[in-house]
């Protein structure tokens, strides 16, 4: 350390300290670059591999790391009897106000069910005018404080059930799940996919038969071939590299996080957790810098449930016996009209496991030998059939210029979809100085000019200019007036699709925007329909953000 306690880097000859900082933060949108200088000699490998180097770089253009608040378990509440962990499906009376925490709090739902004369609530914020007999209750959270309260004459009146002696008066709020005997925890993090499936419900997570943290522990630590499992209830085969996990999802609180074998930690040699945080600087710096997010693992697909969407190998990657399992246009049989997927009705999606964060590239042409040694390659989302389609993508720390965000889809013959609106959108904006000139007021949102370019990796260039109505298929207006914190939308006509079945995947632009000098973006890409018919015969592969003026 020098005189002033920063880290000294080298000798006689070597840049100070200063410098070398101002040359890391010229690559923070290079992050190739920063390894490949890591590589030129011992100097740079010690600055490239100093924590606080990545400290810096993660805060500039992800901002600071924010934390949710504990769990709370439950407390006494006058009047009401709490039942963990489960609900009543249905017959909701009320529902949640949105971005309200406090709107949330027992409390203020008891208040809320007293309003609008309900005989019970969940923790969701759904007030339920009447309640399904007990059997048919169904478990949505181990998390401590989650479940359903229920008025105290109806437990008996209404569900004939013996009265439950009352919580306690305080509970001290719980910060982390437990420490648990041949498991490393990784707070707040998760694995996507590799999900095992419930071996008597077929669901892709065991809450149905474990009534704590405790039984699922028991269940992975029994389960064949179970390496890791994770607070949502969910078992794991298999683990994606760590540059692909992201903060677990479906949890208000700090209560959440992977539990993985430790035996598991050590061979494969994955970096251990920080207290709280999950995984150092460094991985939170790759984890949330990927342009390419593959739909199966890196996007938030609603009803990505092994039913109405589900995960399966490319199409390309599979022998025909293989592809003639998945059934006519390789989707599956899918669930017939009879189904009700719940719209305007409390559970009425099902979030994958897939949330929030995550994507990657192939830097190291592990999918193209894959692909060349007959390997099944990543998986890919097939659309079965379903009502409400959303798949929603975010990419963070977007530092200036202009963008364009490209779907690979591929249309079936029996695809029966009318459109696909797609919007790009600002979930946030930082000020960010570094490689750059400092910010001057915080900019409007504002779309990008359209120039048809190459894809990374080298695939062929989008066809059209998507400023053309008919251009790629795409209008940039037809999608309906734009908020404040949009940057394009737009729509595509189910001809676009039919004009495309059967010819394998496609690009499909998405929307394009800017991000001016001195910030830095986080945005969402969205692409749904939300019309009643039931839809089938599109698939989903990976959903790419190319820059337009490199």
């Amino acid at each position: 350390m020098d005189e002033e306690g920063q880290p000294g880097y080298g000798g006689f000859g070597d840049p100070p300290a200063d410098i070398a900082d101002r040359i890391v933060d010229a690559l923070a949108f290079s992050p190739k670059a920063l390894l490949r200088l890591s590589e030129t000699n011992t100097f740079w490998n010690r600055v490239v591999r100093d924590p606080r180097q990545w400290t810096r770089l993660c805060v500039a253009r992800f901002g600071a790391e924010s934390q949710p608040p504990p769990a709370q378990p439950a407390t006494h509440l006058p009047g009401w009897v709490f039942f963990p962990g489960v609900d009543s499906p249905g017959n909701d009376t009320a529902a949640p106000a949105e971005g309200d925490a406090a709107s949330l709090r027992p409390e203020a739902l008891a208040r809320k069910a007293d309003e609008c004369n309900g005989v019970a609530f969940n923790t969701n914020g759904w007030v339920k005018r009447s309640l399904l007999p007990a059997n048919r209750w169904s478990r949505f959270s181990l998390e401590p404080g989650a479940g359903l309260y229920v008025r105290e004459e109806a437990v008996v009146q209404v569900l004939g059930m013996a009265p439950r002696p009352p919580l306690p008066e305080q509970a001290d709020p719980e910060a982390s799940p437990p420490q648990l005997t041949g498991w490393v925890l990784y707070p707040l993090m998760d694995s996507p996919g590799h999900d095992i499936r419930h071996p008597c419900t077929s669901e892709p997570d065991f809450l149905s038969s474990c009534a704590s943290l405790e039984d699922l522990e028991a269940v992975a630590r029994a389960f064949p071939g179970c390496v890791a499992f994770n607070t949502n209830g969910q078992l794991k085969r298999d683990l994606e590299p760590q540059v692909h996990w992201r903060r677990m999802g479906g949890s208000r609180s700090s209560w959440s996080g992977l539990y993985v074998r430790r035996h598991v930690v050590e061979e494969a040699g994955l970096l251990s957790p920080l207290s709280g945080t999950g995984l150092d600087p460094r991985m939170r710096f790759f984890q949330r810098g990927h342009t390419r997010l593959l739909a199966a693992r890196d996007v938030d697909v609603v009803w990505l449930n092994g039913t109405y969407l589900a995960r399966r190998a490319d199409p390309d990657h599979v022998n025909p016996q293989q592809q003639a399992q998945h059934g006519p246009g390789g989707h599956g049989p899918g669930p017939g009209p009879e189904h009700d997927d719940g719209l305007g009705v409390e559970g009425g999606s099902v979030a994958s496991d897939d949330s929030s964060l995550g994507g990657g590239s192939d830097e190291d042409g592990g999918e193209a030998a894959a692909a060349a040694a007959g390997v099944a390659g990543p998986e890919v989302v097939v659309l079965n059939n379903v009502c409400w389609l959303q798949l929603n993508g975010v990419f963070r720390g977007l530092g200036p210029g202009r963008y364009r965000a490209v779907w690979l889809l591929r249309v079936s013959r029996d695809c029966n979809i009318t459109f696909l609106n797609f919007k790009v959108r600002l979930e946030a904006q930082r000020p960010c100085d570094i490689a750059t000139s400092a910010p001057a007021a915080a900019p409007s949102p504002r779309p990008a000019a359209t120039a048809a370019v190459p894809l990374a990796g080298g695939a062929a260039p989008v066809a059209g200019a998507v400023a053309d109505a008919g251009g790629a298929g795409g209008s940039a207006s037809a999608a309906g007036e734009a908020s404040p914190g949009d940057l394009d939308t737009r729509e595509i006509a189910g001809t676009v699709l039919q004009s495309h079945a059967g010819a394998g995947w496609y690009e499909q632009i998405a929307g394009e925007f800017a991000v001016p000098p001195g910030w830095a973006y986080d945005v969402v890409v969205d692409l749904w329909n939300h019309d009643s018919w039931w839809k089938r015969g599109l698939m989903f592969k990976e959903l790419v953000l190319v820059q337009l003026d490199e």
